[in-house]
């Protein structure tokens, strides 16, 4: 049997070097392959994978720095596995769409973006925390230079901004992990030698505030999020695809694999906090989100939107609450990736994200439009598609934890559907202007990633027991320790 893991990174790696030294104009056909593969094997985990158990699984430990007990360990649950098959499917796709829209210095981006890829994956299979922290930092390099490179106008402002955010976020993380290491006494950085030791209150809140905010940041979550809009905008298709579909899940898995697993008092403490900034997020992103008229930034605010309910969903400490906030990073990870895929075919064709020049779409193409109007109502939670069983498990158990407090959060989804309306209204279904009939609508194999996308949306939406039954015994072991 293989190390399935560690195999995911060397294949990613081998991508990386033939994708750089070899030539050329076969960069994008080596990154292709490399992550087509990489993909194979991660849904061939999934025959591996033990669907009953709660612990970790596909366990590998490797010696690295034994003065300092640091060692690489990976190994995967039921949370961590659905996020590691997402990656590798959103580079896969992202690696599809880049091929229409990279024209420029291939041999440098496409290494970039698979040490992206690479990155991405070990945060979520690292269970050493020095190691999650080295994986973390090598994203947030990684996507500064696809932003500042390949971005649009105002790209060296935008990649800055992220940085900067990011980085003191990591910095405070850091930090806690240090306190950890000490304070635990077996100084380790093994998360599940941390998990058994005691801390004293005092040092729990003060470690599990310093992670919070770091992991709010990735969310992002409000007031935390302004370095998101700019980022989305001004990053290249791909570049989009990958951060709000995984990316912005670091954040979330993070917290709940972090200081919500380590530090459980603080968390039950703590946990109403949580609710309150996810109940603000919620509201306030699908509010900022109805006055775009940029569509990428209006998408951008509406993943902030739904990583608002991530968030309330984990402060419900509740089994149907955690369930659902997986699950909508799941979904929002595929319906964001969708969007925003579409919005840069939107772009290669009229040069400009503004709805009110987009007028009637529908009319001149067809096909582009209803792929948009499916994410659109799986943004919006219509039952049948995948964000509908995600949004229903999150304010089940808003209600258990919180009662009448979650009409709050359900004011943020009637906004969320006015906004994706009128941006249809306004983008779709409108008059049409003159420029659009010049248009060309989607064609042969340049349907392939949006049409995977919208399958996958249709398929957790019909059968989500598929997700589920992978969640659950984690979750049950996750609120069993508290």
């Amino acid at each position: 049997m293989i190390p399935i893991l560690s195999t995911l990174l060397l294949l990613t790696l081998l991508a990386v070097l033939f994708s750089f030294w070899g030539k050329r104009k076969f960069a994008a056909d080596i990154a292709l392959l490399g992550t087509f593969i990489v993909l194979l094997l991660a849904l061939g985990g999934l025959i591996q994978f033990d669907y009953s158990a709660s612990g970790f699984q596909m366990v590998e430990e490797y010696n690295w720095i034994p003065q300092m007990d640091v060692q690489v360990i990976f190994g995967i649950d039921g949370w961590s596995y659905p996020m590691i098959v997402l990656t590798a499917l959103l580079f896969f796709i992202g690696v599809l769409i880049s091929r229409n829209s990279i024209k420029e210095n291939q041999q440098y981006y496409y290494p970039i973006f698979l040490l992206l890829e690479f990155s991405v994956l070990g945060v979520f299979m690292s269970l050493d925390l020095f190691l999650f922290y080295i994986f973390w930092e090598i994203v947030l390099i990684f996507m500064f230079f696809l932003i500042l490179l390949w971005g649009h106008e105002n790209r060296k402002y935008a990649s800055m901004k992220f940085l900067i955010y990011t980085h003191v976020g990591s910095l405070v993380m850091l930090l806690a992990i240090i306190a950890l290491y000490f304070q635990a006494g077996a100084h380790s950085f093994d998360i599940r030698v941390l998990a058994e030791a005691s801390y004293p209150i005092a040092f729990q809140y003060l470690i599990f505030g310093g992670m919070l905010f770091a992991f709010m940041i990735k969310m992002p979550i409000v007031p935390f999020h302004t370095w998101l809009p700019d980022a989305h905008v001004e990053a290249p298709t791909a570049g989009s695809i990958v951060l709000a579909g995984v990316m912005l899940k670091m954040g979330a898995y993070g917290l709940l694999r972090i200081p919500m697993t380590i530090l459980p008092d603080a968390a039950k403490d703590l946990a109403i906090w949580m609710a309150v900034l996810g109940f603000i997020t919620i509201v306030y992103g699908a509010f900022v989100s109805l006055a775009q008229t940029n569509l990428k930034r209006m998408i951008a605010y509406s993943s902030v939107n739904h990583m608002g309910v991530v968030l309330l969903g984990l402060a419900t400490l509740t089994p149907i609450g955690i369930n659902g906030a997986n699950f909508e990073m799941f979904s929002h990870g595929l319906v964001a990736a969708l969007l925003f895929a579409l919005a840069g075919a939107i772009y290669e064709r009229l040069h400009t994200y503004e709805i009110s020049t987009m007028g009637g779409l529908a009319s001149v193409v067809p096909k582009l439009t209803w792929i948009f109007v499916i994410a659109s109502l799986a943004s919006m939670g219509l039952p049948g598609l995948s964000g509908f069983v995600a949004e229903f498990s999150v304010f089940v158990g808003s209600f258990q934890a919180f009662g009448a407090w979650t009409f709050l959060a359900l004011l943020g989804v009637v906004v969320t559907a006015a906004y994706f309306l009128l941006t249809l209204q306004r983008g779709f279904f409108g008059a049409i202007p003159t420029m659009l009939p010049k248009m060309k609508d989607f064609a042969g194999a340049e349907m392939y990633p949006y049409t995977i996308l919208a399958v996958f949306i249709f398929v957790f939406g019909i059968f989500p027991a598929l997700l589920l039954s992978m969640l659950n015994p984690t979750t049950m072991a996750f609120i069993s320790a508290l």
